[in-house]
């Protein structure tokens, strides 16, 4: 359980500053093949394998809907976890699924980069996606 002193798992989750600026999140799409903009479902997948548990908070793609995954916990001991932390995980709370999606630190460690403000976007090899040229034509 996580107490004062000693800090659960989640805890990296918690240290997000809370004012910062709107952020929007890329990833590369395995169905549009080519990277896209990603938005937040404030949706968490809850996976217990025996005394095990992977949580991850779900993105869709903008331009397909196909699902990526932000891996906040993976394989912590159930005891390792607060019970108002799980049940806040299991309830879809807005509040940590907010703070989750905004924590750069997670989602550049699961291959998503992140932009703070909106704009024209330039594709890292300089190109442009192929499924957006393809329908193009």
């Amino acid at each position: 359980m996580a107490t004062e002193g000693n800090p659960s798992a989640y805890e990296l989750v918690g240290s997000v500053e809370h004012g910062s600026r709107a952020i929007r999140v890329f990833k590369y799409c395995r169905r549009c093949r080519c990277r896209q903009r990603f938005r937040c479902l404030y949706k968490f997948r809850v996976n217990a394998n025996r005394k095990l548990v992977d949580v991850w908070l779900l993105f869709n793609c903008a331009r397909c809907s196909d699902t990526a995954k932000l891996p906040i916990l993976e394989r912590v001991p159930v005891s390792r976890i607060g019970r108002s932390e799980l049940k806040a995980f299991e309830a879809n709370d807005p509040q940590r699924a907010a703070a989750a999606a905004s924590d750069r630190t997670l989602l550049k460690r699961a291959g998503f980069s992140v932009e703070d403000r909106p704009g024209r976007r330039e594709l890292p090899h300089g190109g442009h996606c192929r499924s957006a040229a393809i329908a193009a034509r």
